[in-house]
């Protein structure tokens, strides 16, 4: 049963992570699956992911798997994030788990840090300006400057 816990630790840490020192950059991909042309893919996970902000900054990805794990089966964890030394992201395969650990840890200490959990929402990307587009022109009275003539 021990190497199940591994295993599952190790699929969770190190999926879709670059093999160190191989160019050009692969990822290691892992599967729970048999071996088949093409690989099977594994299903994406159910639940939203959570950002854990406020970390300590040295924490790695094994303890924040075992911090998250009493509360569900994860999908992936990561100390590593575009947002920050202190912002982690913790995705769990099923949401009521998710909601769960959100519950129980935001506003956990760890380590002396009060870490807060919510869910990730990315930013929406800015629409694009249309030099083609049609000008607008609001309906209605239209503003004029000068007084009308009877």
């Amino acid at each position: 049963m021990l190497n199940f816990f591994v295993a599952e630790k190790a699929l969770t840490i190190l999926q879709s992570r670059p093999i160190p020192d191989v160019l050009p950059p692969v990822a290691l991909v892992l599967s729970p699956y048999p071996p088949t042309t093409p690989p099977t893919p594994l299903p994406p996970p159910a639940a939203l992911p959570r950002l854990v902000k406020h970390l300590p900054v040295e924490y790695a990805d094994s303890q924040l798997y075992d911090l998250f794990r009493s509360f569900g089966a994860l999908a992936s964890v990561r100390t590593q994030t575009q947002f920050g030394p202190d912002i982690a992201m913790v995705e769990f395969w099923d949401e009521g788990d998710a909601i769960r650990a959100e519950e129980a840890m935001h506003c956990a200490d760890v380590e002396g840090q009060n870490i807060a959990v919510q869910i990730y929402q990315p930013r929406r990307p800015a629409p694009e300006f249309n030099v083609a587009a049609p000008s607008f022109v609001p309906a209605g009275l239209a503003y004029s400057p000068y007084p009308t003539q009877v």
